[in-house]
């Protein structure tokens, strides 16, 4: 994501703000319904799939690690402790991976599951659930990305 940050083409811009609304949308769905709907899931794909093609972000060897960077984790997760994951928040992931790159959904997961142990732990300690409780993990995948995102943005221009 480093490429698409650091050097901003119109195609670039166009093709982030396409990935976020998508994600963003995910994200809405998945804290509502608790369920992702594969079109946004689908419209992710094809935001990747333009930016291969367009040659933007990172190369196509990246991405394809990208797709299972976290999605193989979750999968295995859920396959060991079935409700660990749901299936939309592994296709969801896979998906964004398409588009981040392997460093990128790396960074991006590592955040979500800052964020979620945190959410999960305040819940607990305030008496508003136990840690037994099932999170829509949607939201932070969406917010983990949007770090990643902001992280990398800052330092292309302050370091």
């Amino acid at each position: 994501m480093r490429d698409l940050v650091g050097r901003s083409s119109v195609q670039e811009v166009v093709l982030t703000a396409a990935f976020f609304i998508l994600l963003t949308a995910a994200a809405y769905r998945d804290f509502k319904e608790r369920k992702i709907p594969d079109r946004l899931v689908a419209g992710i794909l094809i935001v990747a799939a333009a930016g291969v093609f367009m040659g933007q972000g990172p190369n196509i060897a990246s991405r394809a690690l990208g797709a299972f960077t976290a999605s193989g984790p979750m999968l295995l997760a859920a396959i060991v402790r079935p409700g660990a994951f749901g299936g939309g928040d592994i296709k969801l992931m896979a998906a964004c991976g398409l588009f981040l790159g392997a460093e990128g959904t790396f960074l991006s997961f590592f955040y979500s599951l800052l964020l979620a142990a945190t959410y999960g732990a305040c819940r607990a300690v305030y008496k508003k659930g136990s840690l037994k409780d099932q999170l829509a993990f949607g939201p932070f995948l969406a917010l983990g990305m949007f770090l990643h995102f902001i992280s990398t943005f800052i330092s292309t221009f302050y370091f």
